[in-house]
C-alpha cells in the first residue's frame, strides 16, 4: 500500500531536493565566478585589489567558475523529482538504477568538498571571518547530509 512506501518516497525526495538545491545554487555561484569575478575579488580583497588583477588571474577565476558550474550540473543530473516520486514502484530502467547508484556517492562527495572548502576558508579568513565566507558551504553540506542520513 501507499502508506507502507511513504517513508521511502519522502526520504528519496529529501535527498533529491538537497541535491537539487546544491546543484542549482552551485551553478548560479559558478556563473558569478565566471562572469562577475571582479565583484567577488572586490568584496574579499577590496576594490583596489580587484583593479590590479591580470588576465591570468581572471582566467583562473573563470576556470574555477567552469568547474563549479560542472559540479552543479552533475548534482542536477542525478536529481529527478518525478523519478524520485515514482521510485516506490521500483526502478523500471537501467537509467533509473544507474542514476540511483551515482546519486549517493556524488552526495557524499559534495558534502566532503563543502567541508574541505570550509577548512580552506577558515585557514585563509580566520575564525572571526570564516562564517561570512563559508556559511553557504556549511548550510548546503548539512542539507545534503540530512538527505543522506534519512535516505
Amino acid at each position: 500500500s501507499f502508506l507502507s512506501v511513504f517513508p521511502n518516497i519522502m526520504s528519496s525526495l529529501l535527498l533529491d531536493g538537497a541535491m537539487a538545491l546544491n546543484g542549482s545554487l552551485t551553478v548560479v555561484w559558478g556563473m558569478v565566478l565566471f562572469f562577475r569575478n571582479d565583484r567577488v575579488v572586490a568584496k574579499i580583497e577590496g576594490k583596489k585589489a580587484a583593479t590590479t588583477k591580470t588576465k591570468a588571474d581572471v582566467m583562473i577565476w573563470r576556470i574555477c567558475g567552469l568547474w563549479v558550474i560542472f559540479a552543479g550540473f552533475s548534482c542536477l543530473f542525478v536529481t529527478d523529482p518525478v523519478w524520485a516520486a515514482l521510485r516506490f514502484v521500483g526502478p523500471s530502467s537501467s537509467e533509473a538504477v544507474g542514476r540511483g547508484m551515482i546519486q549517493r556517492p556524488l552526495a557524499w562527495l559534495s558534502v566532503t568538498t563543502h567541508a574541505i572548502e570550509v577548512a580552506v576558508k577558515y585557514e585563509a579568513l580566520g575564525p572571526s571571518r570564516v562564517w561570512r565566507g563559508a556559511s553557504g558551504n556549511v548550510v548546503l553540506a548539512l542539507v545534503i547530509l540530512v538527505g543522506l542520513c534519512l535516505n
